[in-house]
């Protein structure tokens, strides 16, 4: 059965293209138009008129799509977003933004066919096309149009590493992240606000910092070597709990005593020392907290009522490594 990926790649167009025309909202120039509406009849795609006619039509499903649940700060989020979803009688699908494009399109396509309820977004691709601001879609961190995001103060606990850092002595700070797609502008996130509040800290209190980012999902651990190998900086703060531990095991490689020599904050306050023989000190975010806005506010927005964005306050949790 063709799908509407297969509508855009015949026609020649977006995705987002495609479901305009299918949806009739928004411009499409009329040769555009009609290229589309060849392609479906040529390919056979049949969207779902019925379902997209019905009176919204309860499923009581919800989809959430995250960046990779490889990741234990992700994971950990779904898990309280399941949780708080059973409590108000609803059930969940997941998939991974790490995962091919075409799996959060078709996420997209249930939710405007009334398949799902509503959807929970966690996701780094470039899918602000596709997001429709009267949908019942809610973002953890990510900025799309008209659509309202839950995420924890990153700001200040950017500033609260770089403040813990000094108090404990370090001189030499580094701010370490894989951010610097959504750093170039081609997004906005909250996350990016972490690098913010660290160097406004550090500019404040005449601390001297270095910056360094680089691509998610790029191999690092040589970028992490070299640095460590220079031995210039006493104090890191790395952008997530996961990346800190990359930097704790190549430390312990080079005989780098943590935290005598070395200090390091990360970002998330994971439960345990993610197999890495330190508990992390670390910036923390509230899991279930999270999760319980994410859900209450995407319950409000399904029941077509005004929603805010909402910010969670951040704490420091102490662990071995400062």
């Amino acid at each position: 059965m063709a799908s509407i990926i297969d509508v855009a790649k015949k026609a020649g167009v977006s995705i987002a293209t495609v479901s305009r025309v299918i949806n009739s909202s928004g411009y499409v120039n009329q040769a555009t138009r009609e290229k589309v509406l060849e392609s479906i009849k040529a390919l056979g795609y049949v969207p779902n008129e019925l379902a997209r006619s019905m009176l919204k039509k309860k499923t009581k499903l919800i989809a959430m799509i995250v960046p990779g649940l490889y990741n234990p700060f992700f994971a950990d989020i779904a898990h309280h977003v399941e949780q708080e979803l059973d409590q108000h009688g609803f059930k969940m699908l997941i998939t991974n933004s790490s995962s091919p494009l075409g799996l959060e399109v078709e996420y997209l396509e249930m939710l405007k066919q009334n398949k799902v309820d509503g959807l929970i977004i966690i996701s780094d691709n470039e899918i602000e096309d596709l997001i429709e601001g009267e949908l019942p879609i809610v973002s953890f961190d990510r900025h799309f149009k008209h659509t309202p995001y839950v995420a924890c103060d990153n700001y200040d606990g950017g500033r609260l590493a770089a403040k813990s850092l000094s108090n404990a002595g370090s001189k030499h700070l580094l701010y370490l992240g894989d951010d610097s797609y959504v750093s170039q502008g081609h997004f906005a996130t909250e996350v990016s606000k972490r690098k913010s509040g660290f160097l406004d800290y550090c500019q404040e209190h005449h601390l001297t910092c270095d910056v360094l980012e680089f691509p998610k999902n790029t191999p690092i651990e040589d970028t992490i070597r070299t640095v460590l190998s220079e031995k210039v900086h006493d104090g890191i703060f790395a952008i997530s709990d996961f990346l800190a531990t990359k930097i704790i095991r190549e430390a312990k490689h080079q005989q780098i005593n943590i935290p005598q020599d070395l200090k390091i904050i990360g970002f998330d306050g994971m439960d345990d020392s993610l197999n890495t023989g330190l508990i992390i000190t670390s910036i923390y975010q509230n899991r279930t907290k999270i999760a319980k806005e994410l859900v209450d506010t995407l319950i409000k927005k399904i029941k077509g009522k005004h929603v805010d964005h909402k910010i969670i306050p951040v704490s420091l949790k102490k662990g071995e490594t400062l």
